[in-house]
């Protein structure tokens, strides 16, 4: 047999083409494509069975697919997050829903986290690009002045950007379909490092450092501060860790950790992890909302 650069190359093939195979004791042989497909479809069907074998919620978030999942959220698929079987759902699937791509981030992410009634099955979603992009100039999203004071829920961003400029395009895009679920955050702060914190219901949220880098990076965590930068948003969530570039978006994104006296952390540009002023104009704005 000769070198494989000596035969013709092909940019396609049909079904009554061939593929060499060999096995440890067979030998080289040959095989129609058609039944090299059959096989592999067999193999790519045993494996899903044994996928679907695992605990849902754990081996959906533990694979990235990346399908498309329409243009709404259907009752059949409201139905299987409820039930927990999450059926065709993985991480990195997403519905394009009113212009824009809506992606899961991850599934049951606040699973038995709560002060009250235990939240059920849920996706956790975080939208392709930024929710908010900064001007540079009026756009002062986390803060009008150089300060933290009261903490992140003392922030603009908290009290007027989220509920009058976010909340409005994703209870269009999903209604009754949102979850509000009970997250802990900051709410006080002494000498730059926050000093308390209070549990608070939430449609949606902007991430912290825990979630976005899976670690605290500037957030300050001396003097138990990292208990109200960090309340039970303690861990990366899971479309961060197994698909990087959508880590780093090309736009400066504020993260709600204290920091000091007059800052916050935020993501910048060019995919670092830092700290501004609270006034800052050039932060936009990600975050991210529960479905089910």
């Amino acid at each position: 047999m000769g070198l494989a650069n000596n035969y013709p190359s092909t940019g396609s093939f049909s079904d009554d083409d061939s593929v060499l195979i060999t096995g440890a004791t067979s030998g080289l042989r040959r095989m129609p494509v058609s039944k090299f497909q059959d096989n592999v479809s067999v193999k790519a069907a045993d494996l899903l069975a044994i996928m679907e074998t695992c605990p849902p919620a754990i081996s959906h978030r533990m694979i990235y697919r990346g399908k498309n999942l329409g243009t709404s959220f259907t009752t059949e698929q409201s139905q299987a997050v409820q039930n927990g079987t999450f059926t065709d759902m993985y991480v990195g699937d997403y519905w394009v829903i009113n212009g824009k791509t809506r992606r899961i981030g991850d599934i049951d992410y606040f699973i038995h986290c709560g002060d009250n009634v235990d939240l059920g099955h849920h996706l956790l979603m975080v939208d392709d690009g930024v929710d908010l992009t900064a001007d540079g100039s009026t756009t002062h999203f986390m803060n009008d002045t150089d300060t933290t004071a009261g903490g992140f829920k003392g922030s603009k961003m908290w009290n007027t950007t989220i509920p009058n400029q976010i909340l409005p395009d994703i209870t269009t895009a999903f209604g009754n379909h949102l979850l509000t679920h009970r997250e802990y955050i900051s709410n006080a702060v002494t000498d730059g490092v926050p000093s308390g914190g209070e549990w608070i219901d939430t449609t949606y949220n902007i991430f912290n450092e825990s979630m976005y880098y899976g670690t605290i990076a500037n957030g300050a965590n001396n003097a138990g501060a990292g208990l109200y930068n960090v309340g039970c948003s303690k861990n990366q969530i899971a479309l961060f860790k197994l698909d990087q570039s959508s880590m780093n978006r090309r736009s400066n994104i504020w993260l709600r950790d204290v920091v000091s006296a007059s800052g916050f952390a935020v993501v910048f540009y060019y995919g670092y992890a830092s700290r501004l002023v609270a006034s800052y104009p050039w932060n936009g704005v990600l975050g991210y909302y529960l479905i089910h």
